[in-house]
């Protein structure tokens, strides 16, 4: 592409000089990582080493429990290994009925969720994960609505819960059964069925809870026959309008199925997904995982959407239930189907479903990991067929992450456009960054020079217009507006995608521009932005969240380079609110139908953020991905704001983009309300924060 093929020097001595620096600087990132992942190696041995000790002092206790069965004292021994392997039947409560066992209505439940909450509130020793499930109960003012409206009427959505059930620890099954049991809300059957379990104490339990309440339907498969068909059966016994679904040794929060009602009643949606937790063996929460509203690029990443997941009966229908020889990730699949035709999709910010970590579940093997893994890939496989997509999917950075590697249907050509402002080395690394390190070559440069003064600039210029013919330079000498010089160049471009760039910018990946045209080409996409670090390999960029500091901020800005981010969202594609100018590709057709950058109003600060935002509101997605790398040298060329001119335009940009955007900003939709507004690290919102938007929502008010 050179304007003179026949020149060695200095385009030759450049590439040279640019690939040392870079290689020397992946080689520092890498050697950082390196030593963080041998000491994560080094913990990871230590844990190992503990757990192998207490895996051998079970085994004494086991064998210590079968000298006492074989004792005089039998009928003690036997009890007391019951108690530990919760091989007992069902416990019981005072406030029972006749046979002295827990009565389950609307009442009790309530008095069963208060008692609940005291012992939260009275426990100095409560997580914080905790005491935000106590807090998201629904308050006495409510419930006595939901009893006066029940009065007046009996017509509420009957919920079905799927329940299969295979070899499950029984004090496990019964507490699920129990939850369920425990709903406030009361319109609900519990469809279980049984893969022909060998042991013979689970249909006991089962029996004795159908039993006790006409809600609970229970049957046997006659030969084991995978989670798929068992949950097919159970669905073939599902009555309700709505169905849901419950693993065989979670359990669900009192208010779910209310919360479900609820949703149902304000929304008329017809899928509806909460957040759910992640407790251990002892029943103790030991995450949460806060979920975005509805984002379909992140759901073709992972199954973020899990449990509590609730579907109207007749989308599963439409879709031929749960799929076999999928095992392990059919409510992924599900989740895909289902996510195509439904109508309306609501996510409740709340935590509905505790999903317990054990080595006794089916993922727990390495063996069964790649299993459900290789399933879950076969499910986006089948989705992306469906959807007419071509594209590949590739595992990501984690089991169960994927990376769905969309291919360029045609040859588009992009145009890039820089502007700057002297810095004629930071310009030059810029350049050299997109000439020796793309391996995509149909796109153009073009640099806007902005009040260069510096002959070092200009000849910089002169060099590199010289060198690729793909270049150009413009001098467009006005006083400084972010915006005006950005659609002064998307004026000048020839190409039909647009990539707005600092020049501070430094790419990684010789891929970066496919990265960001495979989804940039996509019609109902409008914003693309890339992963961006500091020099220093922490997070610069990783999508931006609207609302934080009253505005907007960046997500895990300052994490480490390999950090993983909140429920995985640095390593994956997902769907943003908005993205970075620093780095931002766009239809060039869309940026004209936008109106582009606002030059009046938002001429320095925030005007790609506002860009964003009116991209989103004419229905389009905006996309993160991690798979398009670049140094940010942040404010190099201006620096920061710090005169008292710059300072006082900087707040009255923000007071306009706050005004403008009020409806958003204690709402963005790709985040959630449970976390900080006042800081960039997906951390738990403050007491404060939750008493100036949240009324408190305790059974104690």
């Amino acid at each position: 592409m050179s304007k003179q093929s026949d020149l060695k020097n200095p385009y030759g001595n450049r590439q040279i000089k640019f690939l040392e620096r870079h290689n020397n600087l992946l080689k520092n990132a890498n050697s950082e990582i390196e030593q963080k992942l041998w000491n994560i190696e080094l913990l990871l041995f230590h844990k190992n080493y503990v757990i192998s000790n207490q895996t051998q002092e079970i085994k004494e206790l086991k064998a210590t429990i079968g000298e006492l069965e074989n004792a005089n004292s039998v009928r003690l021994a036997r009890f007391m290994k019951s108690r530990l392997f919760g091989r007992f039947s069902l416990k019981k409560s005072k406030g029972s009925d006749g046979d002295g066992r827990k009565t389950y209505d609307l009442e009790n439940n309530i008095k069963a969720t208060e008692e609940q909450v005291k012992k939260v509130r009275n426990d100095d020793e409560a997580s914080k994960f905790d005491r935000i499930w106590v807090n998201q109960l629904p308050n006495r003012i409510l419930l006595e609505r939901y009893k006066n409206k029940l009065r007046e009427d009996q017509t509420t959505p009957k919920i079905s819960i799927i329940l299969p059930v295979y070899n499950v620890n029984n004090k496990w099954l019964i507490k699920a059964i129990e939850s369920v049991l425990g709903q406030i809300y009361q319109n609900w059957e519990l469809c279980i069925v049984d893969d022909f379990s060998s042991n013979t104490k689970i249909p006991e339990i089962l029996n004795q809870f159908a039993g006790r309440d006409g809600r609970i339907k229970v049957e046997y498969n006659k030969k084991n026959s995978g989670i798929s068909q068992t949950s097919n059966n159970a669905l073939a016994m599902a009555t309700g309008e709505y169905v849901t679904f419950l693993d065989h040794d979670d359990y669900l929060s009192p208010n779910a199925l209310f919360e479900v009602y609820q949703a149902i009643k304000e929304t008329q949606a017809d899928f509806i997904y909460s957040d759910e937790a992640l407790v251990n063996p002892l029943n103790k929460i030991v995450n949460v995982m806060f979920k975005p509203d509805f984002s379909p690029d992140f759901l073709l990443s992972l199954n973020y959407i899990n449990h509590l997941m609730v579907l109207n009966k007749e989308l599963i229908e439409k879709t031929g239930g749960f799929r076999k020889g999928i095992e392990g990730a059919q409510d992924y699949d599900i989740a895909l189907k289902t996510s195509e035709i439904s109508n309306k999709i609501h996510h409740i910010h709340k935590v509905l479903y505790f999903w317990r970590l054990s080595s006794g579940t089916f993922s727990a093997t390495m063996t069964n990991k790649r299993k459900i893994h290789y399933a879950g890939q076969r499910a986006i496989e089948e989705a992306l067929n469906r959807r007419n997509i071509d594209a590949k999917v590739y595992q990501a950075k984690r089991i169960y992450n994927y990376w769905v590697k969309r291919n360029i249907k045609n040859n588009y050509k992009v145009s890039i456009i820089i502007p700057f402002k002297d810095k004629p080395d930071i310009l030059s690394t810029c350049l050299e960054s997109i000439i020796f390190n793309t391996s995509y070559e149909n796109y153009e440069i073009i640099g806007i020079s902005n009040n260069s003064e510096k002959e070092e600039t200009y000849e910089t210029m002169r060099t590199f217009d010289a060198l690729d013919n793909r270049i150009r330079f413009y001098e467009y000498d006005i006083p400084f507006n972010y915006s005006k010089i950005n659609n002064y160049g998307v004026a000048k471009a020839s190409g039909e995608h647009i990539v707005l760039m600092n020049n501070d910018i430094e790419m990684i990946n010789n891929d970066w521009l496919e990265e960001l045209l495979q989804h940039s080409q996509r019609d109902e996409v409008g914003a693309v932005g890339g992963k961006l670090y500091y020099p220093n390999n922490t997070i610069q960029h990783g999508g931006v969240i609207i609302g934080i500091a009253g505005f907007a901020g960046h997500s895990h800005r300052h994490f480490t380079k390999e950090s993983d981010g909140a429920m995985n969202r640095l390593v994956n594609i997902c769907n943003v609110s908005a993205v970075t100018g620093a780095l931002l590709m766009v239809k060039k057709s869309l940026y004209i139908e936008i109106g582009g950058l606002d030059e009046v109003n938002l001429q320095i600060a925030l005007n790609d953020i506002d860009f964003c935002l009116k991209i989103g509101k004419k229905g389009y997605v905006n996309i993160f991905t991690p798979y398009c790398e670049a140094y940010h040298h942040e404010s190099v060329t201006r620096g920061y704001d710090t005169t008292l001119e710059q300072k006082r335009k900087f707040e009255q940009e923000r007071h306009f983009f706050i005004k403008k955007w009020a409806n958003i900003l204690q709402k963005d939709p790709y985040y959630n309300l449970n976390l900080t507004l006042e800081r960039e690290d997906f951390s738990l919102r403050s007491e404060q924060e939750h008493k100036k938007d949240i009324t408190p929502a305790s059974f104690l008010t």
